[in-house]
């Protein structure tokens, strides 16, 4: 699988230890820590926000050698804490520039009505982007970053303050992102909101412990409590009937959960 964006051998006060991290092209990893365990600034380092000499590399390239235009074109991102940065006043404004300064000429008109529409803006092309909820706004990103053609999509908490119906719409939105070739890269406090990803990485005093798909992961119970990340109820209770081979894989929701242990009797 193809390396979009690396950091390698990352050293920062007593935030990182000699950390190796690698994200890959058509894949959604989801970093998740405790509070204060560096996840934000690891995103900033990423982004060159916080530029550190001879860490991280763009396909290949270190930072230090590339021009910041370049890495804006090819890396977006997206802090919770704040609203994204929008150039227009209208969400139309928006998108015909980002058509506009977009890199692939191969983008079709059909392909951009077709994602306009399956981001839910077809109804909202004339609305001030003040005028849209958070929600909006970050779906707003999540477009303009594949219209675009961004190699990798940086998001902090993506998830935080929604509803299980908007994180849902979220999640597709992620595939929709991952099935066009960009890398997605999310940080999140909360261990359930790493279960539809490709890959979990949960980070500890300054390292990474754990790198897996979500569902082994998951399975160091143990270790999760041990370090302060609680498992969510149905995850937890899901993994003990799996001892018993009750069911085969892990539930977040108790519908879920109930209508698998019928099925198995």
């Amino acid at each position: 699988m193809k390396t979009v964006l690396e950091v390698r051998n990352l050293n920062l006060s007593s935030l990182f230890n000699h950390v190796d991290l690698a994200i890959h092209e058509k894949e959604w990893t989801v970093l998740t820590g405790t509070n204060c365990s560096g996840k934000t600034t690891l995103i900033k380092i990423l982004a060159s926000i916080f530029p550190i000499s001879k860490t991280v590399l763009l396909e290949q390239e270190y930072f230090d050698t590339i021009p910041l235009s370049k890495k804006q074109e090819k890396i977006a991102v997206f802090f919770s804490a704040s609203s994204y940065f929008f150039a227009y006043n209208k969400v139309e404004e928006e998108i015909e520039n980002a058509v506009k300064k977009g890199k692939d000429k191969t983008v079709s008109l059909k392909f951009i009505q077709e994602q306009i529409k399956a981001f839910d803006f077809s109804q909202l092309l004339k609305k001030k982007i003040e005028e849209l909820s958070f929600f909006q706004k970050e779906r707003l990103f999540l477009l303009l970053s594949l219209l675009t053609r961004k190699k990798v999509v940086l998001l902090d908490d993506a998830f935080l303050s929604f509803n299980e119906e908007e994180k849902s719409i979220l999640i597709e939105d992620f595939r929709r992102l991952k099935e066009n070739g960009i890398a997605i890269f999310m940080t999140t406090s909360r261990l359930e909101d790493g279960i539809y990803a490709d890959r979990l990485l949960v980070l500890d005093h300054g390292k990474i412990i754990l790198d897996d798909i979500p569902h082994q992961v998951y399975k160091e119970d143990s270790l999760l409590n041990k370090i302060g990340l609680q498992l969510p109820f149905f995850v937890d209770l899901s993994i003990k009937l799996q001892y018993y081979n009750l069911i085969n894989q892990i539930y977040l929701k108790q519908e879920e959960l109930v209508d698998a242990l019928w099925k198995s009797n």
